[in-house]
């Protein structure tokens, strides 16, 4: 027969000090942030961005000036430079593009994957051999739409996050590490920075074919169509815009104030945007 256990004489766990982790949770404590937001499902990450602009020039025109992977830092709010690599194909080339983001400096290698003119234009971006993202521009007439001006391009810039798997926690860390972003915070900057490179491409080929300024329509993924009227875009296409997705028109109202008073229309030169 097994012995009995005396009851006065249990078995004890070693005790756990306050703040250690128990036994069976290998989380780790005190998380910050930065790390939760490597943490979170993927089902919750933000996987990819769109967003959209009218530009008054014909495709062929406006494929010309994005596939110049030199001229990239005009329009790019991050990138500061592009030396082009020794490469056999001229419509496929490989690059280096060094960015910036306040003191932060980086730089990644870049190899375009899609040259289809003048509809598509794309290129795969990783650091260290770690796939990072691929960027892209998608072209088509717009002269369908009933602000377009005859001949203009409807160019819609895309990021697709290739930071997955092993290797995409090690592309995190070093995402935080170099350019001083989380996962959560480059969607952000993404953002932001492809309202600005289509603003940047929109007035520089419309400066150079003397076109006039259709508005803006952002689209971000997981977000409602936006309208945007450019610097000098007009009130009126603000105000249609408005009526069109059956919101109150305040835009109006803020002009007509403007001149009742003799005050200067400073409404039609700002960003205006419809939300």
């Amino acid at each position: 027969m097994l012995p009995r256990l005396h009851r006065r004489h249990p078995v004890h766990l070693p005790a756990l000090r306050r703040g250690h982790q128990s036994l069976t949770d290998s989380r780790p404590q005190h998380l910050g942030r930065d790390h939760l937001d490597t943490q979170r499902p993927a089902a919750t990450r933000t996987w990819e961005l769109r967003e959209s602009v009218i530009i008054a020039a014909p495709p062929e025109e406006v494929y010309a000036s994005i596939s110049d992977v030199k001229r990239m830092p005009q329009w790019s709010p991050e990138c500061v430079k592009v030396l082009l690599l020794p490469s056999r194909s001229r419509s496929r080339p490989s690059f280096i593009g060094f960015n910036r983001n306040g003191v932060r400096h980086w730089f990644t290698l870049c190899q375009v994957t899609t040259a289809d003119a003048p509809k598509e234009f794309a290129f795969r971006v990783s650091v260290a051999g770690l796939p990072i993202a691929t960027w892209g521009f998608r072209l088509r007439h717009a002269d369908h739409h009933h602000t377009a001006a005859a001949g203009s391009t409807h160019v819609t810039q895309y990021w697709h996050d290739l930071r997955q798997g092993p290797l995409g926690a090690v592309a995190d860390l070093l995402g935080r590490t170099v350019a001083g972003t989380s996962p959560a915070a480059r969607v952000r900057v993404n953002r932001a920075g492809m309202t600005t490179t289509l603003h940047r491409l929109k007035h520089s080929m419309e400066g150079a074919t003397g076109g006039t300024s259709p508005p803006v329509t952002s689209r971000t993924e997981g977000g409602g169509p936006r309208i945007v009227v450019a610097d000098h875009g007009s009130v009126a296409r603000t105000v249609h815009a408005a009526h069109d997705e059956g919101r109150p028109d305040t835009s109006a109202r803020t002009v007509h104030a403007a001149h009742d008073e003799g005050r200067p229309d400073t409404s039609a030169r700002a960003p205006v945007r419809a939300q």
